[in-house]
């Protein structure tokens, strides 16, 4: 078997897939941010209209879902039509559609309602710590949007970025399904110096068959054992949450 990126034309066109994603990272980390500093602001505003209760209900977790079908719709089929390219095959943009939105449907909900809860937690922090200091409700408001604002950079960067490159796994892997060549899969490290992906250096060269599930083990939880993903980023197979979260692992695919 030889690995197709050691073709320097298809190590070319894997270059290209990359400023894609990261260009689409940049583009939905800021779209990211803004949602959340509009949730803090929002929360903000109920809990000075009606309280805690109100604060936390106003974090809507269908928002979140809305965002990440905006991703994977927009991600899922062109880095499954690079991926194609890269493969010198010929996979129908349409297909690559139709996964996204099926796999929306069976994991949009979730995965958005994750995001959320992590948003109500922090308002909550900031209303307790409010609450502990005797805010007034105009010093109470101003704290929400404060601490809203301040990790909205990190927490956008971080759902940015994982949701991007779980859609581009789940693409690329649907195209080389599509692409009906005999292949198989190979876990590598993120392809640029500037980028890291610690958590996963243990599961770098494992190989598998399309249709079978990594052995993924966090270098950081040793001890939690091996979960099974079809794709670095996937968390449908059950994955915990850090072995999901920020990682910017990628495949390459080998002829058999």
């Amino acid at each position: 078997m030889a690995a197709i990126a050691i073709d320097l034309k298809a190590t070319r066109k894997w270059w290209t897939f990359d400023a894609a994603m990261r260009q689409e990272t940049v583009t939905f980390t800021a779209v990211a941010q803004r949602k959340l500093r509009a949730e803090g602001k929002q929360a903000a505003a109920a809990y000075e209209r009606a309280g805690k209760d109100a604060a936390l209900a106003s974090i809507k977790d269908a928002e979140w879902r809305m965002y990440l079908i905006r991703v994977w719709s927009h991600v899922v089929p062109e880095s499954g039509a690079l991926t194609a390219d890269v493969l010198g095959a010929d996979v129908e943009k349409t297909r690559l559609e139709t996964v996204a939105v099926a796999y929306l449907n069976r994991n949009a909900a979730a995965r958005g309602a994750l995001i959320a809860r992590t948003s109500r937690r922090n308002v909550e922090r900031s209303i307790s710590e409010g609450e502990r200091l005797q805010d007034s409700p105009e010093r109470m408001r101003r704290r929400i949007i404060a601490d809203a604002e301040a990790t909205s950079a990190w927490r956008s960067k971080t759902i940015g970025s994982t949701e991007v490159s779980a859609a581009a796994g789940f693409g690329s892997l649907t195209a080389a399904i599509e692409s009906r060549h005999p292949l198989v899969k190979i876990w590598y490290g993120p392809r640029s110096a500037h980028i890291t992906c610690d958590q996963h250096k243990t599961v770098r060269g494992q190989r598998r068959g399309l249709r079978d599930a990594f052995s993924v083990r966090q270098d950081y939880e040793p001890d939690l054992g091996e979960d099974r993903m079809m794709y670095p980023g996937d968390g449908e197979q059950g994955a915990r949450a850090s072995n999901v979260i920020n990682c910017r692992c990628w495949m390459d695919f080998l002829r058999e």
